[in-house]
């Protein structure tokens, strides 16, 4: 029940386009999976928002911690702003380093950098970066508060959440096939409409098995005061 990327990465476009962020880096772990299909979103969608990729860099490691040589070859292109697509692992590091080595612009990201982690480890650096995640809608405060009480701490965002209603389609899909496993459970998955989730109030799947995801569900966040806030 993950809201649809493709709207996520229009949020990060957009709000690039509004502050006149032209020049955009790219760095990402690794060619392959999330990271290569936000890094894909990105760059098919940034000349139609005014928006000139100068840099595409691949560190070529999920784990990587050190990113010196990358962050000196980003900076020779001058950009405007950088877009990373990283972990919990790497973010701090590269934040840090890329502070050190004079690479002073805004840092545009995915959902992935809004991790408890990174806040936990480096708060004073995020205020510079700008990501995009789901809307903190008035079901996800109330699921926020119930987890905390829960379980003592505050839920991943937005995995944690995502991960509930997950279960819950499964659960129903289970449920409308019959208790049947395979293709039939697959397709009363697929069949479900306006299932009431936390980001998306009417869950529903198109043909290619996406979340139908309003283009109002990802706003931009960054951190201040030491917490996430959206902008």
């Amino acid at each position: 029940a993950w809201p649809d990327n493709r709207v996520g990465i229009e949020a990060v476009l957009q709000f690039a386009e509004d502050r006149n962020l032209k020049n955009v880096a790219i760095i990402r772990l690794l060619n392959g999976g999330f990271w290569q299909f936000t890094r894909n979103l990105f760059v098919e969608s940034a000349a139609k928002h005014g928006i000139t990729v100068v840099s595409d860099e691949n560190v070529g490691n999920p784990l990587a911690t050190d990113f010196r040589t990358v962050i000196a070859k980003t900076k020779v292109k001058k950009p405007d702003a950088v877009f990373i697509v990283f972990s919990e692992v790497s973010e701090c590091s590269f934040l840090k380093q890329a502070k050190e080595l004079g690479l002073d612009v805004p840092v545009l990201s995915t959902e992935s950098a809004g991790n408890n982690a990174s806040l936990a480890e480096c708060a004073g650096l995020l205020g510079n970066l700008h990501f995009s995640a789901p809307r903190q809608t008035e079901a996800y405060v109330a699921f926020s508060v119930a987890f905390k009480k829960e379980f003592g701490t505050v839920p991943e965002f937005p995995s944690a959440a995502t991960a509930y209603d997950s279960v819950r389609v499964v659960i129903q899909g289970i449920k409308e096939s019959g208790m049947e496993g395979g293709v039939v459970l697959r397709n009363a998955i697929a069949s479900i409409k306006d299932f009431s989730g936390i980001f998306i109030p009417h869950i529903s799947f198109n043909k290619k098995g996406f979340v139908i995801t309003p283009t109002d569900t990802y706003a931009m966040h960054t951190v201040r005061d030491g917490k996430f806030v959206q902008e």
